[in-house]
């Protein structure tokens, strides 16, 4: 007798790639990406120096709890005795991001409780030497333990050089991560994200990145610690009144959602911002340092800029 084998083939599930764009064209486009499949959910995108890249479609990419930099994610004490008032908590090591390193508070109770309370995470590239240590109030403990989260994750999206995204008007732009869409540029860069019209930007945390503690921000854009000399940043003088651009945030656990930007500029504003609402974005909603033009002094210009539910 014979038997009839029937073999059900499914679908195996896509694993996450990195993408780099080799040529200039629309996202849309397999030619772009050097024939491989166009980016979506999941993937890493870089886009190198010379390359711009249209965004001409709805645009998804980058994965969920994808940490670029290393971060604090928890501190605590035991054995604690004598205290008549709060400690101080301070942290050793050395922040990605100059004055940007894990911040936390400290309440005893009863002289031989003390919680810890981390108020920012951190950015740390490397985490050698970052460790939490209390002083002051009157009273010691025995230990006090810091849990760090390591570095070495992959941006949504990297843009390096003079490289450039464009997005065409009426489209969206999720990013998902941690560190949402990061800017290591060289000398010349010319605005790396325009905003064509009627665009949303959505920086998408999940629930991997969010923070219930609300100390575990979520960046948004950031530019390098080092002191080159950088150029723009995010344009959307395109957008209008008729058609109005956002950034947003899902977050979930209210965890905090930044942009910082950092920019030793020669002779162009950082940022160009019109017709813009900023919704969503936590505490640290925009955030700038070490920026100054060494031609005529503009950082960045705002025009008709609303923040909504933002720090």
């Amino acid at each position: 007798m014979r038997s009839l084998i029937i073999v059900l083939l499914t679908a195996l599930p896509a694993f996450p790639a990195a993408r780099t764009a080799s040529t200039s064209g629309n996202w849309s486009s397999t030619a772009t990406w050097g024939g491989a499949a166009v980016p979506v959910a999941g993937d890493t995108v870089t886009i190198n120096t010379g390359i711009t890249v249209t965004g001409n479609q709805n645009v998804t990419v980058g994965t969920s709890g994808n940490p670029v930099y290393g971060y604090v994610s928890s501190v605590t004490a035991s054995g604690c005795s004598g205290y008549t008032s709060n400690p101080t908590v301070s942290f050793g090591g050395t922040p990605t991001f100059p004055g940007l390193g894990a911040a936390a508070t400290a309440v005893q109770t009863g002289g031989t409780a003390v919680t810890i309370t981390l108020t920012r995470r951190g950015w740390y590239s490397s985490l050698t030497s970052v460790a939490a240590s209390l002083s002051g109030g009157g009273g010691t403990c025995s230990t006090v333990t810091t849990v760090n989260q390591a570095p070495g994750g992959t941006a949504a999206i990297q843009i390096n050089g003079n490289g450039k995204l464009i997005m065409s008007a009426g489209y969206s732009l999720t990013l998902k991560g941690d560190l949402l869409l990061h800017n290591q540029s060289g000398a010349g860069n010319t605005y790396v994200v325009v905003l064509s019209g009627g665009n949303t930007v959505t920086f998408d945390g999940s629930a991997a990145s969010a923070g219930s503690d609300g100390a575990k921000p979520i960046y948004g854009f950031g530019g390098s610690s080092t002191h080159t000399y950088y150029d723009n940043g995010m344009d959307t003088s395109a957008c209008t009144a008729a058609s109005p651009c956002v950034w947003t945030a899902n977050v979930a656990g209210g965890g905090n959602v930044g942009y910082l930007y950092q920019d030793r500029n020669t002779n162009a504003p950082v940022m160009k911002l019109s017709y813009l609402t900023v919704s969503n974005m936590g505490d640290a909603a925009l955030m700038a340092f070490d920026c100054y033009d060494a031609a005529d002094g503009s950082v960045w210009t705002l025009n008709h800029v609303n923040f909504l539910n933002s720090g």
